[in-house]
């Protein structure tokens, strides 16, 4: 399962990569050697990942393999979110854009720029929330 997921993944980052255009920095810094790094994360109940970025990356990404189960009837209140874009407390403003919340799904696979902060929302569930995570960055040369 493992070579599949990375192909797959790969496969997607390859469409991404070559769906972007203009003279945004990000697109200007894509990589034309890159290097893949993936890490297993798991959490359960009130475990998360703090607010952060990463730095000297090009593209982040998480593909959620499994998630706690939702009661019946609670459809919509999918445990465990990511949110994106904001600021750490100390700097003692709100960000001036829209956060953006997303429920993880079995078999999602979510792609950002490196440098977006993101945060993971506790699950509040005794279940597992399973997801592989991955940073894309330039080879060196």
């Amino acid at each position: 399962a493992g070579p599949a997921l990375v192909e797959g993944i790969r496969g997607a980052v390859s469409i991404y990569a070559d769906g972007l255009s203009g003279d945004h920095p990000f697109v200007a810094a894509r990589p034309l050697n890159a290097t893949f790094t993936p890490w297993a994360l798991m959490f359960r109940g009130d475990g998360h990942q703090c607010l952060h970025h990463h730095p000297g990356r090009w593209l982040t990404g998480v593909y959620y393999v499994g998630l706690p189960d939702t009661p019946p009837g609670d459809a919509d209140a999918l445990p465990g979110g990511i949110v994106l874009g904001g600021l750490p407390d100390w700097a003692g403003v709100k960000p001036p854009w829209p956060l953006r919340r997303i429920s993880p799904k079995p078999g999602l696979l979510l792609l950002f720029p490196s440098f977006l902060p993101h945060e993971t929302l506790p699950t509040g569930r005794e279940g597992e929330r399973i997801s592989v995570a991955f940073d894309i960055a330039a080879h060196p040369h």
